[in-house]
């Protein structure tokens, strides 16, 4: 609703919607076939699939909205690997359907994690550092996983 309150026409902003919707369409299929030159630039379908996916060499991967220019800088760009067969869905589900639950449920872990040391760094990093990071080595990040699963192979 800000946007034509700040002067854009109402038209303009449907057509931006559906051009959007129509996106939205295509980065949740598994039917659209591969788009060629396009998956080089534009966040595609295949890379939205690295995205949701629970595996983990895909966890932590392909951020990006539109353009995934910003994961290849940063390293966590992946090509969706066909062979692999992919888990979609998040590690720790909330035992919920309630929207609030599931839009919350996120930050009441990382509450209740900051409450787990006294330490004042130790709840900083439970915040801001990287998912399943521990003060005691309880739980370990997506890279420690992987780094302990190169070990075993």
């Amino acid at each position: 609703m800000w946007i034509p309150a700040i002067g854009f026409p109402p038209e303009m902003l449907v057509v931006c919607l559906g051009i959007e919707a129509l996106w939205q369409f295509q980065l949740h299929s598994v039917y659209v076939p591969k788009l060629g030159i396009i998956e080089k630039i534009f966040n595609t379908h295949t890379m939205h699939q690295v995205h949701h996916a629970q595996n983990l060499e895909y966890m932590d991967k392909n951020h990006g909205g539109f353009l995934n220019i910003f994961d290849k800088i940063f390293g966590t760009w992946k090509e969706l690997d066909e062979s692999i067969d992919i888990k979609y869905g998040v590690t720790h589900a909330p035992n919920s359907y309630n929207p609030l639950v599931i839009l919350t449920h996120e930050y009441k872990d990382i509450w209740i994690d900051m409450k787990k040391s006294k330490n004042w760094y130790h709840k900083f990093m439970y915040a801001f550092a990287a998912p399943g990071w521990s003060h005691d080595g309880s739980t370990l990040t997506i890279k420690q996983l992987r780094k302990s699963m190169n070990k075993n192979d």
